[in-house]
């Protein structure tokens, strides 16, 4: 005789359910989230627009969708477009000399400029000419054969004492954004010239810490033929904290990484039957699972804003548990007298810890400030955690546990 949970399904689709209806609100109510750095396009005609742009911050080729601080989605074409400044610093300009058809990067303006085209960078000198670098590929990297021919161009545009490219040649040196946008910062400032560099304003990633409280159900599964088994789990709290990074400047801005530590207390209780062709055992056992999980998840957002995002997550988990008994009784009904004995055994135990996969989907909304709220649905599935023993019989359990959690990010 077996008796299996059957609300497990109908609770996981339910919560499911609810955080696709929050996602979908989301995007709706976007417009009351408060949003204070906006990108700007500087138009042909000198008009500027603000807003968010839509789609992709690197290539700028083709039209760019925006959404404007009114909400409303308008479209521009690449030839009515001068120039596009993102909120995180970063600036695109159209400059025929190096590109007809996209937009060239500025990383730094003053007597000597630079700018970034793809992987290519370039040169503008003080008679307003332009030398093209090459990023070296990484063999090229290694020998600094091409690094050293392309700081020896840069060192022939720079004078007198202030051209400091000749103490890299004897250290080992990354020919990037960073590097050449630190080395002209340094020879203009050394000069005293004006200059102006155009570079991400915003830290290496976002750090979000994390807190949040929910519900947690949870269900047990495990055919086992020979011994019915049933299980009440009433749905318990959880609560949670952690840290979330995101916006992580080297990774595409859809991706973050969760690292949570939640704790629950659960209230359970456990009937079993079994029989042989000399005895019967009816038992019940009452008892408490305290746990500590440690999710990890690494989270991609399918629909992306910058106020608000909906995510899904894949990653692990490390639960430790313990288990308290709070009543166990073993009803032992021998066949051949008819007389029942009743004894105080145990005949459930739990696996002090297990490490299992998770997966999860959820919604963020900014409320304020660096404030966001979220909302997730998370599920775990833990096998063999749980271990059944009467008579001489023994069976092995696992728990699928689902959890709904609402939170804030500061």
């Amino acid at each position: 005789m077996y008796f299996k949970n059957k609300s497990m399904k109908k609770h996981l689709l339910k919560f499911v359910f609810l955080t696709i209806i929050l996602s979908l609100i989301v995007f709706q109510k976007e417009g009351f989230a408060l949003n204070t750095s906006f990108d700007k396009i500087t138009l042909q005609n000198g008009d500027v627009v603000q807003g968010e742009i839509v789609g992709s911050r690197k290539n700028f080729n083709t039209s760019i969708t925006l959404i404007g601080i009114d909400k409303k989605k308008a479209n521009y074409e690449f030839t009515e477009i001068n120039s596009v400044e993102l909120f995180n610093g970063l600036y695109f300009e159209k400059i025929i000399e190096i590109s007809e058809k996209s937009l060239v990067q500025v990383l730094f303006n003053g007597v000597l400029s630079v700018y970034k085209l793809d992987n290519n960078y370039f040169i503008k000198n003080q008679k307003g000419e332009i030398l093209k670098l090459q990023e070296p590929s990484a063999i090229e990297q290694r020998n600094l054969n091409l690094s050293v021919r392309s700081l020896g161009v840069i060192s022939k545009l720079m004078e007198g004492n202030c051209n400091k490219t000749e103490e890299y040649l004897q250290k080992k040196f990354n020919l990037n954004d960073e590097f050449l946008v630190a080395l002209f910062e340094e020879y203009h400032q050394c000069l005293g010239l004006a200059s102006q560099t155009h570079y991400y304003t915003t830290p290496i990633m976002k750090i979000s810490p994390m807190i949040g409280a929910g519900v947690s159900f949870q269900s047990n599964y495990g055919y086992d033929a020979a011994i019915g088994i049933n299980y009440t789990m009433p749905n318990n709290p959880i609560f949670l904290i952690g840290v979330r990074f995101s916006e992580i400047r080297k990774l595409s801005e859809r991706l973050s990484l969760d690292i949570q530590v939640g704790f629950s207390d659960s209230e359970q209780k456990l009937m079993v039957f079994f029989e042989n062709n000399i005895r019967s055992f009816t038992a019940m056992q009452e008892y408490n699972i305290r746990s500590i999980n440690i999710p990890i998840s690494v989270n991609y957002n399918i629909f992306h804003r910058r106020n608000s995002a909906v995510f899904v997550g894949i990653g692990g988990n490390y639960r430790l548990n313990n288990m308290s008994t709070n009543l166990a009784v073993i009803d032992n009904f021998e066949k051949s007298t008819g007389y029942s004995f009743l004894e105080n055994l145990e005949i459930s135990s739990i696996s002090s810890g297990n490490l299992s996969a998770t997966a999860k989907i959820g919604a963020m909304i900014k409320i304020a400030g660096k404030s966001r709220l979220w909302l997730e649905t998370s599920a775990t599935n833990n096998a063999n955690t749980q271990s059944i023993f009467i008579s001489s019989h023994q069976s092995k359990q696992s728990k699928f546990i689902g959890n709904l959690t609402l939170g804030v990010t500061f």
